[in-house]
């Protein structure tokens, strides 16, 4: 998922789960990507108001950029949920370890 607003909805849609749930975090990598997965990847929806924010950001600023809303989204996600389960993002390994970090430190 790409927002906070998502992760309170699936909260509230799951008030007595069977099971441990965690919520998987994509990090975006640049506005390109973005707009790659949401027109391109079938079940992906990227809100415009992420892509807006995503738009004409790439290499360097752009990965802060989507590692920003990653952290924002996975704050939001250890509020209401027991985990995060982090996706890499097309094999961005040092993307995955900075946000492991920032959660392991509290986020």
């Amino acid at each position: 998922m790409f927002e906070t607003r998502l992760v309170t909805e699936m909260h509230q849609r799951d008030e007595a789960p069977r099971c441990a749930d965690f919520y998987r975090v994509w990090p975006l990598l640049n506005g390109r990507q973005a707009e790659f997965l949401h027109n391109e990847v079938p079940g992906i929806v990227i809100p415009e108001h992420v892509r807006a924010h995503m738009a004409g950001k790439e290499g360097p600023e752009g990965r802060r950029a989507g590692v920003e809303l990653a952290k924002e989204v996975c704050r939001a996600t250890l509020d209401l949920f027991p985990g995060v389960y982090l996706i890499t993002p097309f094999l961005h390994y040092d993307t995955t370890v900075e946000l492991a970090q920032f959660i392991r430190a509290g986020g």
